[in-house]
């Protein structure tokens, strides 16, 4: 159906909030219609702006409304899945690299947007900005309007301190001792023996399948996945240059 290609259109046009491009992703999953699925395993692939939410979806249809089409062995091909071959790597989100910065000090000094701008390019890693980054954390663009400086400043020198709604973490500990932090797209049960494999985005969007067989625990991640201003190698300044250009950021 043509509607399937104004969908696609819509995911992939970054000119809209993350949000209405992750609803043209559901839309997408609720069409039982072959060219759907290859249209999902498209938007799955290693690559794809929206690769984790598509690849929950997709792993959720391949044994349901899906499972006529056949789609395991293109699951394979396009690299989005192959138990037999898989490799799990640890992605663990760093604790704080340094003390938490004082906001108030921060405050107090003047931020500059121009110097703002070039430091925003340590947050590209999990956000996106114009047309560079990851679609991983929440969008920038116009966060700030209804924000103070005070608050713009709280959330970046302490990000643990007030977590996004809809970006809480998961945590998963692997039977190998590894430990992946990230975004989990899908509640996978993993109690029942043909569970999907837990769907998992961590920083710079690296989107991993999990199967059950390789985890020894899931659990909620207690800190934020944003990393910390030491860890980003931020100083008080720079912090301050940023929450400007926020402002301005529009």
């Amino acid at each position: 159906p043509a509607s399937i290609d104004a969908l696609r259109s819509r995911v992939l046009d970054r000119s809209l909030s993350l949000e209405k491009r992750k609803f043209a992703v559901e839309s997408i999953a609720f069409i039982d219609d072959e060219k759907a699925a290859r249209v999902m395993l498209e938007l799955a692939s290693p690559g794809s702006p929206l690769a984790g939410e598509a690849t929950a979806w997709l792993m959720r249809n391949v044994a349901g409304e899906w499972s006529k089409y056949n789609l395991r062995e293109a699951l394979k091909e396009k690299n989005i899945y192959d138990p037999e071959s898989l490799v799990i790597s640890a992605s663990p989100v760093p604790p704080p690299a340094t003390p938490t910065p004082d906001a108030n000090e921060i405050l107090n000094l003047q931020g500059d947007p121009v110097r703002g701008k070039l430091v925003s390019a340590k947050c590209i890693l999990c956000h996106k900005i114009e047309d560079l980054g990851t679609d991983y954390g929440p969008d920038l663009r116009g966060w700030a309007r209804n924000q103070g400086t005070g608050a713009i400043i709280r959330a970046i020198a302490d990000p643990s301190a007030e977590i996004a709604l809809g970006y809480g973490g998961t945590e998963i500990l692997l039977k190998n001792g590894g430990r992946i932090h990230g975004i989990a797209f899908n509640n996978s049960d993993l109690s029942r023996d043909d569970s999907p494999p837990v769907v998992i985005q961590s920083a710079g969007g690296q989107t991993q399948l999990i199967p059950r067989e390789r985890i020894e625990k899931r659990q909620g991640f207690k800190r934020s996945l944003m990393y910390d201003p030491g860890t980003l190698g931020l100083t008080n300044q720079d912090i301050a240059d940023l929450a400007a250009w926020l402002r301005t950021y529009q």
